[in-house]
């Protein structure tokens, strides 16, 4: 039998929506962009390892805003992510259901493309009344374990760190209006068990922290972009 040959179509850059900046109180700010019907089923993207969202997830956009709403964040460490002295894959399952609650989704869907099926899947363990379904793309239950991975991970994060010290965070834009948006509550999300802990950006949202609910601490090594 003949193989079907798929053609997929990847949109010009310039149809891609703008990003706003989204102030998270006591974590930092990222970039989200979010697009589709906001009654519509929400779904949150979240990208790989040196990547950002819309990097790994921009192709998807207009086809799942169809008919869901469809948001897309930096997650720290990479892009116009949150900064921190420390990466926890831990962290980044937390904001995760900072930026839900910053934009008012009480329930989502999660699909995660490498470490993004990893953060997603503990956002799935600490809050799994307010995640209604994953699709996990190229990932795995943890990362690490074996030596080989352990020492190339070392070598890759000491990589990242010194390369971060020559780039500088992010200004956020002081002209931008600030917008409180409502919360939903919060919760907590590393080898999948949790512990919690380019923008044209035409606007600043700002949300509520998420309470904390105290869990196991990852010990992965940073990552960035």
């Amino acid at each position: 039998m003949a193989g079907t040959r798929r053609r997929i179509t990847v949109p010009p850059i310039a149809d891609v929506p703008e990003p706003v900046l989204v102030e998270l109180p006591g974590r930092g700010h990222t970039v989200v962009t979010d697009v589709g019907p906001r009654d519509a089923p929400a779904i949150l993207l979240l990208h790989s390892v040196a990547c950002t969202g819309l990097l790994t997830w921009y192709p998807a956009l207009a086809r799942l805003a169809r008919q869901h709403r469809v948001v897309v964040f930096d997650q720290r460490w990479h892009g116009r992510g949150i900064r921190s002295r420390e990466f926890r894959l831990a962290d980044c399952a937390d904001d995760v259901t900072a930026v839900a609650d910053a934009l008012g989704v009480g329930r989502f869907a999660l699909a995660g493309y490498s470490m993004g099926g990893l953060v997603a899947q503990l956002v799935a363990r600490a809050e799994p009344e307010r995640v209604t379904g994953l699709v996990l793309c190229s990932t795995a239950g943890h990362f690490g374990r074996g030596l080989r991975q352990r020492v190339a991970l070392e070598v890759f994060g000491r990589t990242l760190r010194r390369l971060r010290e020559h780039v500088p965070p992010p200004a956020v834009p002081a002209a931008l209006p600030a917008r409180a948006s409502p919360t939903t509550g919060g919760g907590c999300g590393s080898s999948a068990r949790p512990h919690r802990g380019r923008s044209r950006s035409p606007s600043t949202r700002s949300a509520g922290s998420t309470r904390h609910r105290g869990c196991t601490r990852c010990g992965c090594r940073p990552r960035s972009s």
